[in-house]
């Protein structure tokens, strides 16, 4: 959704919103073979992001103006390395090295 301007108040009001929304992924592979992956930063990450901003404005004269403005944005950051969940010392032939995951 883009930017609307309306004027439901009058000639001398202006209102302006936003809402926006972005869904970002990411997928950084490991330097070792599964299960392994060898590094503390390979995974799946997602990124969902929400925005929306708001805008009032009012003209009293050409050199009175009063402007109220407000926005509020989320970010959530999934992120989860390939193995997870996953008792990867059991796979490899180590048993009993961690406690169950259930």
């Amino acid at each position: 959704m883009g930017p609307e301007d309306r004027s439901p108040l009058g000639d001398r009001d202006l209102t302006f919103y936003r809402y926006s929304r972005h869904l970002t992924g990411d997928f950084i592979p490991g330097n070792l073979p599964a299960p392994a992956w060898g590094n503390t930063s390979a995974g799946l990450s997602r990124f969902p992001v929400h925005q929306f901003v708001a805008s009032y404005t009012h003209l009293f004269t050409p050199l009175l103006v009063n402007e109220a403005r407000a926005g509020v944005g989320r970010l959530f950051i999934d992120s989860h390395q390939p193995n997870y969940g996953v008792n990867v010392a059991d796979q490899v032939g180590i048993p009993a090295s961690t406690p169950a995951m259930t």
